[in-house]
């Protein structure tokens, strides 16, 4: 009987990291396809065998020991994402792999790494309060779902009393949204922007680390998110949220996890857990009603 080709997929990510912990550059270059491709935020892309080897030489280059340790390893059909943590040396970095194989080789890897920070330290060290909030659309303020008809995308579902929370919360620091929804934008937008009358961005993922940077000191942010990649801004951010049903790895790299699933009041609940933990607390009965505009009025 032939192995189970996740298993398989399994052993060989786990191979690709014990070799690259080992600096074995030849063990690596029996695992890539002639015309592998390589990304990664230092190199934009790389092609071909040869090409990437030569990056890996580079890095096994560094002074100093490397250490990879593997945190998980998830198979998607013929995809691998490989968490780990990585010293070179001084550095300590984490992130994620994303390997697609083929035939038993690697076709194409694509690398998100963050400079690594002690969470406690992060989460602690803030003099001053949090800036700014930015809350995902996507699996935070909805359910994740997404309802598509012949023509596309249709509907999207928004929890109650989320509005409401932040428009107390907006009192203390500014609120504002971010989704890598692009079909599905126009939607969010709809509900964010003109109902809730708070900022909206469509931001890949991917590239939000650097958006916030651009536009917030990270020491002074807070961001609310539930996906594989979010575990990224996470680990750079001052405080971090995950719904109760977001990525066991986001789970993990947050500061407070709620109690409720997206779409169903976790960013209520985040809203108040904010208020007690930065803002002096929180009492619903000594809010001044005209300090905020409640949903439907």
């Amino acid at each position: 009987m032939s192995d189970d080709p996740s298993a398989v997929l399994r052993r060989k990510t786990a191979q690709y990291a014990e070799l690259f912990g080992a600096r074995d550059l030849d063990g690596i270059a029996g695992l890539l396809c002639d015309d592998v491709c390589l990304s990664d935020p230092n190199v934009r892309l790389v092609r071909g065998r040869d090409a990437v080897l030569g990056v890996y030489k580079s890095i096994f280059a560094s002074p100093g020991p490397i250490i990879c340790t593997v945190r998980d390893i998830r198979v998607d059909d013929d995809t691998t994402f490989l968490e780990f943590e990585l010293r070179i040396g001084t550095t300590q970095l984490e992130g994620v792999d994303v390997i697609l194989w083929r035939d038993g080789r690697i076709a194409a890897l694509r690398a998100y790494v963050n400079e690594l920070r002690p969470v406690e330290k992060v989460a602690t060290s803030t003099a001053e309060p949090p800036l700014v909030f930015i809350v995902d659309v996507d699996g935070v303020m909805t359910d994740g779902s997404q309802y598509y008809t012949a023509e596309g995308k249709l509907l999207k579902r928004f929890g109650p009393d989320d509005h409401d929370a932040l428009s107390i919360l907006s009192r203390h620091l500014d609120v504002r949204f971010v989704s890598g929804d692009k079909r599905g934008f126009p939607i969010s937008e709809r509900r964010v922007k003109m109902d809730m009358k708070f900022p909206i961005d469509l931001v890949s993922t991917i590239d939000r680390t650097v958006w916030i940077a651009e536009r917030y000191p990270l020491e002074r942010v807070v961001y609310m998110g539930d996906g594989i990649f979010d575990a990224l801004v996470f680990a750079t951010v001052a405080y971090a949220i995950a719904p109760a049903d977001a990525d066991p790895i986001a789970c993990a790299k947050a500061h407070y996890v709620t109690t409720r699933p997206g779409g169903k009041r976790a960013v209520s609940e985040a809203a108040v857990h904010l208020m007690e933990r930065f803002f002096g607390g929180f009492d619903l009965f000594t809010v001044e009603r005209s300090s905020y505009k409640a949903s439907g009025a």
